[in-house]
């Protein structure tokens, strides 16, 4: 027992009539082994889990009896498994707490639960502050449910399970090999006119979504009696309670019930993939396609991740059979202080094997950070849209999970019953751990510094691309191979060109005879010179192409070419790029800073800087003079640092090259040299160029950061 066996708040509860009520069932369920009881409400359709010894006690209240005579007489029969008055006490606050009792003596129990009021209190306190998550009911589809259950059975059956995994396969294979098609039509989805059909397919998708959760709930005889919209984020989305779900006693059922909606969506998705590859531009293909998108990531991103409260978060609670997981996990997290810092005596962890132990205080991390994350995501998303409101809701979120925790942290230390005995030791503890904190947050220096995105380029490198369009006879050179200045690269040959100089050769013989012949009479000279001087302008500019088929390096360095070697023997077009010579004394790593961070590098002398080149992360190259160009450019100097080259920096999805830069930014060159100890270095290799400013604590950083951010973003 993991209270006293006496309590001072007995003599409150000790003559009170009470039992459950009639609308109360029971079902026995097993979590990692051990025998539990849940009571369901079948009215309100609330549930709650109790040990088999509360049950036994809880099975014996009658209201032709007190609670004493009823607890005495089971600590007669039962002593070594009777709950103690402390336990009894909480039972009954909480079963009452859940609207699960009836009080033949109601006027004289409002006194015991006084304290519960406040949880109630607090309970609507979290209501209003989940302002941003608001449900609202509307009608009881249950009746609707029951008119379509052998539609359900058949959908939710193995056969349509196979049907299933068949279409998410070929769906699959056909976004893989339309892959680019993908990539490229999702850079318009985001598009003004095409944001009223995203939000429209969201709302049908969420709509078939909860449907799966109620028809597969329903389908193993559990009620669905609410559907109705859910605001998130002040959008209007469907949503159903399955909540029933709950008090199934197979928990493959559970998850079952959890997973519906998304395999619903992916199926959906699944068939608007389908729909998309076999149709035409057109508003059929444009819709099928957000159908897939959204389908797909809705459900994967964020109702298949269980540190979200959301369906994926109910499927691990039943696969691990840990219920009311992120309760327990903050419970179990905050164990570990109370038992080891604070020495509280006589308490248990919520989590009864060391697995469980660990599941709970890895969920209660996760889940606090990702949360934590979510809520700056939605506080910056909202702030796009209307500022004043995204302020609104920063403050609430640093109210939620800052201010609150600490509040009742403090409340704890210095109100809480079971630190009577280490009050001022775990008062000191925690004033020792927060004002390290905060010295180490607002006075001690730590290393900073900007790292910028680059690429490096070898100085003198010399593109080299077909001067004139012929057969490609011979390459001369492999790729890596050293070259001097004059190398003969590759030749070319042209005979269309070669019949055309000699047919021009043998016309230019016939009028110079010609000429000739008139000279002897007398005739007009002048459009037979006019000829031979065309004539010889065609023949000098033909040959001038023919002896540029003879490719020669126009700089010493590596010849960097990777497909010209297989295309000799074939015709090669005038302008194509045959390859790339690349000088090895020197290159010039050229990064992207951006406005807030220019301001920075503008103010400081002296800055130690070093590279990483992607490929070579492991040597770091000692830079030690870089040269910010003090003018703002939009054009990125290489697509490889834009999104659509797997860089970092958000670019125009108008501009074709994939350089266009959405936001200002200042260039930062840096010359590097090919030293001893540096890495082999290769043209046109990105990389992070680490500027290393003067130390500044914690506070002065994140000051600073959130200034520009706001200047970046909001013009402030």
């Amino acid at each position: 027992m993991s209270e006293q066996i006496f309590s001072n708040s007995w003599h409150i509860v000790s003559g009170l009539n009470v039992s459950l009520l009639t609308t109360v069932t029971v079902q026995k369920q097993h979590y990692r082994g051990e025998e539990w009881y849940v009571l369901k409400d079948s009215f309100n359709n609330k549930f709650f889990r109790i040990k088999p010894e509360a049950y036994k006690f809880i099975v014996r209240l009658h209201t032709d009896a007190s609670v004493e005579e009823i607890w005495e007489e089971y600590l007669s029969k039962y002593p070594l498994i009777a709950p103690t008055q402390d336990e009894v006490v909480k039972l009954l606050s909480q079963l009452h707490l859940n609207n699960l009792l009836f009080f033949k003596n109601k006027a004289q129990s409002e006194e015991v639960f006084e304290r519960y009021k406040e949880q109630k209190r607090k309970f609507l306190k979290s209501k209003v502050m989940s302002f941003l998550f608001i449900k609202v009911p509307l009608f009881n589809p249950n009746r609707f449910l029951d008119s379509i259950h052998p539609l359900t059975k058949a959908i939710f059956s193995r056969f349509g399970f196979l049907l299933w995994l068949v279409m998410i396969i070929y769906a699959l294979k056909i976004v893989i090999d339309n892959s680019s098609l993908v990539s490229s039509q999702v850079q318009g989805m985001l598009s003004p006119n095409n944001l009223v059909y995203l939000y429209i397919t969201l709302f049908l998708l969420k709509i078939l979504h909860e449907f799966g959760h109620a028809m597969v709930c329903k389908k193993f005889g559990g009620p669905v009696h609410t559907l109705g919209l859910m605001f998130l984020v002040f959008t209007p989305l469907p949503y159903m309670d399955a909540s029933s779900s709950w008090g199934f006693r197979n928990r493959w059922q559970r998850v079952f019930v959890g997973s519906a909606g998304m395999l619903v969506e992916l199926f959906i998705a699944a068939v608007a993939t389908v729909i998309w590859i076999n149709t035409g531009d057109g508003f059929i293909h444009a819709l099928s396609f957000n159908v897939m998108i959204i389908g797909s990531v809705s459900s994967l991103i964020f109702n298949a991740n269980p540190l979200l409260k959301l369906d994926a978060y109910y499927m691990l609670s039943d696969v691990l059979e840990i219920p009311n997981l992120a309760k327990r996990a903050n419970q179990q997290f905050f164990y570990f202080f109370r038992k080891n810092l604070f020495k509280v005596a006589n308490i248990f962890p919520p989590g009864r094997t060391s697995k469980e132990v660990f599941w709970l205080n890895t969920y209660a991390v996760l889940s606090y950070l990702y949360r934590l994350l979510v809520s700056l995501t939605i506080m910056f998303f909202v702030a796009d849209q209307i500022f004043i409101l995204g302020v609104i809701v920063g403050i609430m979120s640093l109210f939620l999970w800052v201010l609150k925790p600490l509040y009742s942290l403090f409340n704890y230390l210095l109100k809480n019953p079971e630190l009577n005995q280490s009050r001022a030791k775990a008062t000191l503890i925690s004033s020792i751990f927060f004002a390290s904190l905060l010295i180490m947050f607002m006075f001690i220096p730590f290393s900073n510094s900007i790292r910028a995105s680059g690429v490096l380029y070898a100085q003198g490198f010399s593109s080299v691309y077909a001067p004139s369009e012929g057969e490609l006879l011979k390459v001369d050179v492999s790729d890596g191979q050293e070259l001097k200045k004059g190398d003969l690269i590759v030749k070319f040959i042209n005979t269309e060109m070669e019949i055309e100089i000699e047919t021009l050769k043998v016309n230019l013989e016939e009028t110079l005879a010609l000429e000739l012949k008139a000279q002897k009479e007398i005739s007009d000279l002048e459009p037979l010179k006019k000829r031979v001087e065309l004539l010889k302008n065609k023949i000098k500019v033909l040959e001038e192409k023919k002896n540029d088929l003879f490719v020669y390096a126009e700089v010493s360095g590596v010849w960097i070419s990777k497909k010209i070697k297989i295309r000799e023997n074939s015709f090669i077009n005038n302008g194509t790029h045959l390859g790339d010579i690349i000088p090895q004394d020197n290159f010039e790593f050229i990064a992207v800073v951006f406005q807030e961070e220019a301001y920075n590098l503008f103010e400081t002398t002296l800055m130690e800087s070093s590279i990483k080149v992607h490929g070579s992360v492991e040597s770091t190259i000692e830079i030690d003079d870089i040269k910010l160009i003090p003018y703002k450019q939009y054009m990125l100097p290489s697509s490889v640092l834009g999104w659509l080259g797997g860089g970092d920096i958000k670019v125009s999805q108008k501009d074709p090259s994939g350089r266009k830069s959405m936001e200002a930014f200042f260039e930062i060159r840096a010359n590097v040299s090919m030293a001893e100890g540096n890495p082999l270095l290769y043209h046109h290799r990105s990389g992070i160029l680490n500027i290393k400013l003067a130390d500044a604590s914690l506070l002065e950083q994140f000051t600073r950061y959130i200034k520009q951010l706001m200047q970046r973003k909001y013009q402030i």
